[in-house]
């Protein structure tokens, strides 16, 4: 028992270096780099999701989220916000994303084409604002984000929970 906390120490302590390294190299071109690939799957443009139909197929398949998201061995950050902000298609409605209304496709009506469940989630986000952002603000963001987390079973979720996955069947998804 030890020891295997002792492995998992030393993993992370050379994850932490690792990180350290990252950090004196890092620029705002890596830095951006690194986001992209967190959202996307790609260090630059929108990955396989926004190729649509030259895209890879797991990149246009519209359930690949049911699977965690994942293309080419990525969960990308772009499949786990159409888990989360498109409504069910069993009649649940959950409004994760935007109070004022949902996307005007859910995940049943996207039919396999996965760029029009992403733009359809696009068009919920808030426009960007250029005016400096205060404190209060983001501590209003955040209790905002955390009065949408619901508790199911002791695991706290990020919007509304029915069952394991997020593939359309009756039930399923968040």
């Amino acid at each position: 028992m030890h020891q295997s906390r002792l492995a998992k120490t030393a993993h992370m302590a050379t994850k932490i270096a690792g990180f350290k390294t990252q950090l004196k190299t890092a620029t705002k071109e890596a830095v951006d780099k690194l986001i992209n690939d967190a959202i996307f799957g790609a260090d630059n443009g929108e990955g396989e999701i926004q190729k649509g139909a030259s895209g890879s197929a797991a990149g246009r398949t519209a359930n690949a989220w049911n699977t965690g998201g994942a293309v080419n061995g990525k969960e990308t950050i772009d499949y786990a916000l159409m888990c989360l902000c498109l409504g069910a298609c069993s009649g649940e409605a959950p409004k994760p994303c935007d109070e004022k209304g949902t996307a005007p496709v859910d995940r049943a009506g996207i039919a396999g084409n996965a760029k029009t469940g992403y733009d359809a989630v696009r068009k919920l986000c808030p426009k960007a604002i250029t005016a400096p952002v205060e404190a209060a603000e983001i501590r209003q963001a955040i209790a905002d984000i955390r009065r949408k987390i619901k508790l199911n079973a002791n695991v706290g979720y990020l919007g509304f929970y029915a069952a394991t996955g997020c593939n359309c069947s009756s039930g399923s998804g968040i």
